[in-house]
């Protein structure tokens, strides 16, 4: 089978040896698939679903406090509580979509 891009190759001369490469990156890929699968099967994907649910069931909890806290003070002290209610949110929701850490092979 004759490579579509040997004109290029030629043209801009370029070594054929990306069949190489690719096995090499693939052979990285599967590697990094075996230890997130080790991973998952030790138990430390859970552990950290669970670490993050813990993290964003107390941020909601402390931006529900400061949102009831920022609504019953006098203005000029509520939009520091408020904000820091907010980001309270903004950590919850990105805690929520926290994924576990890669292992790097």
């Amino acid at each position: 089978m004759t490579n579509p891009y040997s004109k290029l190759s030629d043209t801009f001369d370029i070594s054929n040896n990306t069949s190489e490469i690719e096995q090499d990156h693939i052979d990285d890929l599967l590697d990094q698939a075996k230890s997130i699968e080790k991973m998952a099967a030790s138990g430390d994907v859970d552990m950290h679903d669970e670490e993050m649910d813990e993290i964003s069931e107390m941020a909601v909890s402390a931006h529900k406090d400061l949102l009831e806290l920022g609504m019953n003070v006098d203005t000029r002290t509520a939009g520091e509580i408020l904000g820091t209610s907010a980001t309270m949110l903004k950590i919850a929701m990105e805690q929520e979509r926290s994924w576990a850490p890669v292992p790097q092979c």
